[in-house]
């Protein structure tokens, strides 16, 4: 599916002044292509306390899920990636490794070319990621943090049967979602997730 468009800041008068100052924000970063900016603005609104954007906030967290994943794969954002040098004896999977973090999304940093590092050329390849993800049963979502921090919002196909609790993702994920969690994904979705999660994070079913 198409990316969700930004926010609408329509009604602006009926919102609170904190409020309608953000979404201002918000409107002139997306006019200027700023995507720190946006990310900032969106996660501000987010945070304001007693939720008075709650209206909005699943389309500012779809919103922000596309910007995060442009911020780490398009603009490599400093804060997730960094560069190693490519050592005699280093292979894409034992950087991936050192770093924990994927072989799919080492290869996906370098255009699709992780695997043919050259010796003494950098490589991009994320930095000790801590990705975790909670499945929602009520609202049938799943959110994807990063680093402790919201990265992206995907929706279950169908309703969650597996008992509430922590898991980690293991090695070998074919039966993993739908067999030990009973939770069901679009193709594309479950294969992100596993792009971006590597073996051991942790994955947690909520009642909420």
């Amino acid at each position: 599916p198409p990316p969700p468009p930004p926010p609408t800041v329509s009604r602006l008068e009926s919102r609170p002044p904190k409020v309608r100052n953000l979404l201002m924000r918000l409107e002139e970063a997306e006019r200027r292509h700023d995507v720190e900016m946006a990310v900032t603005t969106i996660e501000a609104i987010r945070a304001l306390p007693g939720s008075p954007a709650a209206d909005l906030d699943d389309k500012l967290a779809r919103r922000l899920g596309m910007l995060n994943m442009r911020r780490l794969f398009t603009l490599k954002n400093a804060q997730w990636v960094k560069t190693v040098t490519v050592k005699r004896g280093d292979s894409a999977s034992r950087i991936a490794a050192e770093n924990g973090s994927t072989l799919a999304s080492l290869a996906r940093l370098n255009g699709g070319k992780g695997d043919k590092g050259v010796l003494g050329k950098p490589l991009f390849v994320m930095n000790h990621p801590r990705f975790s993800l909670v499945i929602h049963r009520r609202s049938r979502t799943a959110d994807l943090s990063l680093n402790g921090r919201f990265f992206k919002r995907y929706d279950l196909v169908g309703g969650v049967t597996g008992k509430e609790g922590a898991y980690e993702l293991p090695a070998r994920t074919r039966n993993f979602w739908l067999g030990e969690l009973g939770v069901q994904f679009r193709p594309e979705d479950r294969a992100e997730l596993e792009l971006l999660m590597p073996v051991g994070a942790a994955v947690l079913i909520s009642e909420m």
